[in-house]
């Protein structure tokens, strides 16, 4: 996983040590899934989701929750 969680008192602070365009692309080619497919899955825009990939900017935190639980759903 090239994500680590930290808890500091009440605070998840994932986004520091998080490769999020890593994980995008990896969760793309292990469902052959194409950038629109993803965006669409998490009720983003297109190009929202290719700043993330590019690691222009990084996903709210509501967002990437939502798409480990979707991810999780996937596996299962």
């Amino acid at each position: 996983m090239r994500c680590r969680l930290i808890h500091i008192g009440n605070y998840e602070l994932e986004y520091l040590y998080c490769d999020y365009g890593g994980v995008i692309k990896a969760f793309k080619q292990e469902h052959g899934l194409k950038t629109s497919d993803v965006a669409k899955y998490l009720g983003v825009d297109y190009h929202t989701v290719l700043s993330w990939e590019r690691g222009k900017r990084k996903p709210i935190y509501t967002y990437w929750k939502n798409f480990y639980i979707k991810n999780l759903k996937l596996k299962c």
